[in-house]
């Protein structure tokens, strides 16, 4: 199997940034490249430490090292992963927050509430008390 590459004209011709050349893998080449082959470990060895992602997952080659050999770009988030286990009536109840409130995803009500609540944590812890009403202060230190 020959690696084509494709010249992106759309930088300075004299750059070494390694986004200059893409490779070109039709949907047939990815398909028969095996996992552990020399190829396979070249190729992954160059996309890892291009875009310091994995190009295998539990045995299966990733979507986006498959997007890489075909040339397309690779967009890095610059986030990382955060998981959480919930029970079943919390995820639910999530989730039937999300849909009344008009959040698009989980993941959005969770940074929009953590935030949230950072706000709200040091905004009490600092004394800044301006934004609760007379009798709110009242109630809480009676």
């Amino acid at each position: 199997m020959e690696i084509s590459k494709e010249k992106n004209n759309s930088k300075n011709n004299n750059s070494k940034d390694p986004e200059d050349e893409r490779l070109s893998f039709t949907d047939e080449e990815i398909a028969n490249l095996k996992i552990g082959s020399k190829k396979f470990e070249e190729l992954k060895k160059l996309y890892e430490d291009q875009t310091d992602k994995y190009a295998e997952w539990r045995g299966t080659i990733t979507e986006g090292f498959k997007k890489w050999l075909k040339g397309e770009k690779i967009y890095d988030r610059d986030k990382e992963r955060i998981s959480l286990y919930v029970s079943e009536d919390t995820k639910t109840k999530w989730q039937d927050f999300k849909e009344s409130h008009d959040y698009s995803t989980i993941s959005a009500l969770i940074r929009d509430s953590v935030d949230y609540y950072i706000e709200q944590k040091s905004d009490f812890l600092s004394g800044r008390l301006q934004g609760m009403n007379e009798k709110t202060i009242s109630n809480i230190s009676h």
